[in-house]
């Protein structure tokens, strides 16, 4: 399976919140206390959401 790269990636520097754009995804990252100041899920509660948490593996 190819690996995908991000179109865009920022957030880096601090990681307090990073951004992963891959155009038809995007990705956020969060420690928790800049995910209860920025309430993305109270922003985008008509969009589409899925906890992938369960979902990752350690390479």
């Amino acid at each position: 399976m190819p690996e995908e790269k991000p179109w865009h990636v920022e957030g880096l520097d601090n990681l307090g919140w990073v951004l992963m754009d891959y155009v038809n995804a995007v990705i956020h990252i969060f420690q928790p206390d800049q995910r209860d100041f920025y309430s993305l899920e109270r922003l985008w509660a008509d969009g589409k959401s899925e906890v992938v948490e369960d979902h990752i593996t350690a390479e």
